[in-house]
């Protein structure tokens, strides 16, 4: 953690910092080998962007408790807390791998997410907090890999809290490692058969397959729905521990292209299309042809990467590679595997995963969910 967001009454109050500072003066620094090290070494000296957060103070904010370097060994820093970092300052914005703890001042919940936001990263953040409106709306918006809630913002342990993050701090389509799906992405698949569905109900997909009226689409489509009901459109707690939720989840790609080619297939725009919609994506098309499937999403004229979060092609000889070195300057993951009428992996280029762990007891205090049953789901793998 490199940022702590605190309420303006938290903030304020004068305990409050005192205890913060003796806390990060009570660390112990020093060897690995030491039993009783709690910061260990970096391993070369500050440099760079570390190195300017250690030496310099931007305009409003002070040291609550300096760094000092340790002559005998300069791979080491004893840690330091900056107080009242202000919005848009560089150790705001900047991921900073050292012992620095920017401390900023929020008065409403929404504006400590938008300062969350505004960084770009998003591995891992955490909330401390009681009232369960404040959890909820806080799980809804922030945008981050493994969320944490009243409990550390590390420990994460393979299928309870897969790893991974979002934006800047994710690379390529984020699937997580310790997670179902990571060796997916290390595949290449080829179809033997039709996937197994369920009927249509929703009518986008519906107006697709009347649009493009072959049994291939038609079987993907109940495909896709199928998935997005069973794994992409619920949350799974594969461990149900007592006093804590682990819920792996997905986030649909909130501005995703379908890029059209002159090569694709009716099928591989329309199954592009439905699965975009069958999680629940902000669609955007753009290609040759793209006025005439404008049902099916907004148009624009191309696929502009200062616009989207991904782009999904039908296959990668189709990628114009001015495309792909813009994309990859904006660090935005171009989807270009064949399309595929398997919904379970297919949709995999649609989402986002995302991990919350939630410790819902209070010093084993279980409150309303005493009576609750918590073993492992017979539907856990």
């Amino acid at each position: 953690t490199s940022l702590l967001l605190l309420e303006a009454e938290v903030f304020d109050n004068p305990k409050f910092k005192r205890n913060l500072r003796d806390a990060a003066e009570s660390l112990e620094v020093g060897s690995a080998w030491e039993l009783q090290t709690n910061v260990n070494p970096l391993i070369r000296p500050p440099e760079g962007s570390l190195q300017e957060a250690l030496q310099e103070e931007a305009p409003g904010e002070e040291w609550l408790v300096p760094p000092v370097p340790l002559a005998d060994n300069p791979h080491l820093v004893t840690p330091a807390v900056k107080w009242n970092v202000q919005p848009g300052a560089p150790t705001h914005l900047t991921e900073l791998f050292g012992p620095v703890l920017s401390v900023m001042r929020f008065e409403k919940l929404d504006e400590a997410i938008d300062l969350i936001h505004q960084t770009g990263y998003g591995l891992t953040s955490g909330i401390e907090t009681l009232d369960e409106r404040e959890q909820e709306h806080w799980q809804a918006r922030v945008r981050a890999g493994n969320l944490y809630v009243n409990r550390p913002t590390t420990g994460a342990i393979v299928l309870r809290q897969p790893f991974g993050g979002m934006g800047k701090s994710a690379f390529g389509p984020g699937i997580k490692a310790g997670g179902p799906s990571y060796v997916t992405q290390l595949m290449n698949f080829k179809e033997t058969g039709e996937p197994e569905g369920v009927n249509l109900t929703d009518g986008i997909l519906r107006a697709l397959a009347k649009r493009v009226p072959t049994a291939e689409l038609e079987a993907a489509l109940c495909s896709y729905t199928k998935q997005a009901h069973d794994e992409f459109k619920c949350e799974h707690d594969h461990q149900r521990l007592l006093g804590q939720d682990n819920l792996r989840r997905y986030c649909p790609v909130e501005r995703l292209c379908i890029c059209l080619h002159q090569d694709d297939t009716q099928f591989e725009i329309a199954a592009r299309l439905g699965a975009a919609h069958a999680v629940g994506c902000g669609v955007f098309i753009a290609g040759p042809d793209a006025e005439s499937w404008s049902d099916f999403g907004t148009i624009v004229p191309e696929p502009n990467t200062t616009q989207f979060d991904r782009l999904r092609y039908a296959t990668p000889e189709r990628v114009p590679e001015s495309i792909r070195h813009a994309a990859h300057k904006k660090c935005i993951y171009v989807a270009d595997t064949p399309v595929l009428s398997e919904g379970r992996l297919e949709l995999l280029w649609y989402v986002e995963e995302q991990s919350l762990s939630n410790d819902y007891h209070r010093y084993g205090n279980l409150g309303p969910r005493f009576e609750e049953k918590r073993q492992s789901a017979s539907n856990s793998v």
